[in-house]
């Protein structure tokens, strides 16, 4: 079955997104999330994932970016910049690693 969801998850963005960025730390880390030292979640920014998040140290999500997967892993001193859209099964960005601003990334699956 294909569930047409939502392209982009404002309710989210725009409520829980809005919140400081050591907020968003603190609940992620609550909810068992792995994140480093010093990172960032700039306003707006939300990650979505079912499974697993693993944040670097020192490591940035901008203003209004959105993940949602199964599994985040983002290494050390990565820039994910401002309006980045990503929607994967999983998704593995190494250290030093960066996504330019205005970016859309998705995968698709179809069932048979």
């Amino acid at each position: 079955m294909i569930v047409d969801k939502e392209r982009l998850p404002l309710r989210w963005m725009l409520t829980f997104g809005l919140l400081p960025s050591a907020v968003k730390v603190l609940y992620y880390r609550w909810r068992g999330a792995r994140i480093g030292r010093g990172v960032k979640l700039g306003l707006g920014s939300v990650i979505l994932a079912s499974e697993a998040i693993e944040i670097g140290d020192n490591s940035t999500l901008g203003m209004f970016t959105a993940i949602d997967a199964a599994r985040v892993r983002i290494g050390k001193r990565t820039a994910i910049r401002s309006f980045v859209l990503v929607e994967a099964a999983g998704v593995d960005i190494g250290d030093d690693g960066g996504i330019s601003e205005t970016v859309l990334i998705r995968t698709f699956v179809t069932n048979p």
